[in-house]
């Protein structure tokens, strides 16, 4: 039976199951596609981010101090999967897994608008999650350190990773149009390259049905 659950809907989860997996089996050497000679398992080692790995799905920001103001972060912005090393640093990847209003010009529109603040009596910060590990400053030029607000914290280092299908990167780079305005720490990994990785498309149909599990009357509190 063909599902109505799209891979956008579930991403982040599918993203960090897949990760996981190649992390038991040391297949992390996935190539980053803006830079040559470098992948996730070079950045990693670079960002002292070590085995053992866990890859956690929608991790909430801590609030942030700036000029002696506390500053919230909303409930969207979360870090979709964050690879989480033996120690105090993470690495974030963000998961753009649509393919629609994806070229270049509508990505930077829709998430790369520099963060600023609400004006809500306790400010937030405002901006995709992109805006925010991309530039890593508000509008005003302050910078924004993030840190994770699980019961175990961890700086979010300054690179990260955007993962993307492979029809929108090819978008991108089809002679008429390049990517959008990524920051040097910034790095790109197609969808598809994890998955092949992974395995054929069995592999992969299994690994989405044990993510998905069961149960869902009970987890959802419809009952």
């Amino acid at each position: 039976m063909t599902t109505e659950i799209q891979l956008h809907h579930i991403g982040e989860v599918i993203l960090a199951g897949l990760l996981r997996k190649l992390s038991v089996s040391g297949t992390l050497d996935l190539k980053c596609m803006l830079h040559d000679h470098c992948g996730l398992d070079i950045v990693l080692a670079q960002t002292k981010i070590i085995q053992p790995i866990a890859f956690d799905v929608n991790v909430q920001l801590a609030p942030i101090t700036i000029n002696n103001e506390k500053l919230l972060f909303d409930g969207a912005h979360g870090v979709d999967v964050l690879c989480r090393g033996h120690g105090t640093l993470g690495l974030a990847l963000e998961a753009k897994l649509g393919v629609d209003r994806m070229v270049s010009g509508a990505f930077k529109k829709r998430f790369m608008k520099t963060a600023s603040l609400t004006t809500h009596k306790s400010r937030r910060i405002k901006g995709s999650m992109v805006s925010i590990l991309n530039y890593r400053a508000l509008q005003n030029g302050a910078v924004l350190p993030l840190r994770t607000a699980a019961e175990h914290p961890v700086e979010v280092v300054p690179e990260w990773f955007l993962v993307i299908r492979r029809p929108v990167w090819e978008q991108w780079n089809n002679g008429k149009s390049h990517p959008p305005p990524l920051s040097p720490n910034a790095h790109v990994m197609i969808f598809e390259d994890i998955v092949k990785r992974h395995g054929d498309g069995q592999s992969f149909d299994k690994l989405v049905h044990s993510l998905a599990g069961n149960d869902f009357y009970r987890s959802w509190g419809i009952c």
